[in-house]
């Protein structure tokens, strides 16, 4: 549990009571106790403003008979302090749950002792997806093959944010999308994933909530090389006229590596290792420009000009494709 003080004074028929603004925040299905301190409990009753999706329901009785135990499932803790004589008047709400959201006021003799703002957190249901299917298992990728893996946070309260690690380390190289649907308390994520040789894990990490600041769901990944007879399937890579387009790739840095684009006059090369070569210049491409770092050998096309470099590309290592792309103007 959570909590924010703010402290004010109110003047009560001429004499100054103080007065406490809390804000608690409790996880759903625990127990939340409410605390107060009062003179005579025989004349102390808590009072609850309904907040959340239900609206305001104002001056609802606790600890009377006019206890609504519809909302309610809750008990009175009373004990006395002889040497102080107050005594505690605390109230306790057993298996919280978000309808119990909302301004709870600890009075005495109709003057208020105590203002609590009570909030109920859902933590998240998180989901990792992959082709449509549930991944509730480790799972296979083929090194250089980009694969999308979607993460799903459903019912938290309030929406977490979504971000993804890879062997540990945040994805910030990765390509992600994100999207909510605050209506359904509904958060997606998606990773457009190229597998690297040394990748074990990938985590989705929902995170912004108070009780629970940062939750993981980890699967283990099993990446296979590709068959040397076989390549990757070639992506669309679309993008608006004139704008700049980021082909990524993933490679063994100490293999044998180059891009290469199709044309006319057959496969041309662009770049072997890092060393340019004329049409690369030609095409105004660029390696491993900044503004590019999804992988580790990516190549930019400074602005996609129709008939002149757009069409196909190929990133190998080793003299195998490790990623295929055609890059398209957007229509």
């Amino acid at each position: 549990m959570n909590f924010v003080w703010i402290i004010y004074v109110l003047l009560v028929n001429g004499a100054q009571v103080l007065a406490g603004l809390d804000v608690h925040i409790f996880s759903v299905n625990t127990t939340a106790t409410l605390q107060c301190t009062v003179q005579d409990p025989n004349v102390s009753n808590w009072q609850f403003q309904l907040g959340g999706p239900y609206g305001p329901v104002e001056g609802l009785s606790i600890g009377t008979t006019r206890t609504n135990d519809d909302i309610f499932h809750h008990r009175l803790n009373v004990a006395n302090n002889e040497s102080t004589g107050t005594s505690q008047y605390d109230l306790i709400l057993p298996t919280l749950r978000e309808k119990n959201e909302g301004i709870y006021r600890c009075r005495q003799r109709g003057a208020q002792i105590q203002e609590i703002h009570l909030k109920v957190e859902v933590p998240p249901v998180i989901r990792l997806m992959r082709d449509d299917g549930e991944l509730t298992d480790d799972f296979n990728v083929t090194h250089g093959k980009q694969t999308t893996i979607r993460c799903i946070a459903e019912m938290s309260k309030p929406l977490v944010n979504l971000s993804w690690e890879v062997n540990g380390e945040p994805s910030v190289s990765r390509e992600t999308r994100n999207m909510s649907r605050e209506a359904e308390r509904i958060v997606i994520s998606d990773l457009h994933y190229t597998p690297y040789q040394e990748d074990t894990n990938i985590s989705c990490i929902a995170s912004g909530q108070e009780i629970q600041p940062s939750v993981a769901v980890t699967k283990n990944v099993n990446v296979q090389s590709l068959p040397t007879s076989g390549q990757p399937a070639q992506r669309d890579k679309l993008v608006e006229v004139n704008e700049p387009a980021c082909l990524t790739c993933w490679v063994n840095m100490t293999s044998t590596r180059k891009w290469t684009k199709d044309t006319v006059s057959g496969e041309l090369e662009l770049f072997v290792m890092e060393m340019e070569r004329p049409l690369a210049r030609i095409l105004s491409l660029t390696m491993n420009n900044s503004a590019c770092n999804s992988g580790n050998y990516d190549l930019r096309v400074q602005q996609v000009i129709v008939g002149v470099n757009d069409g196909s590309y190929s990133c190998w290592g080793d003299g195998n494709i490790v990623a295929s792309y055609n890059v398209a103007i957007m229509k």
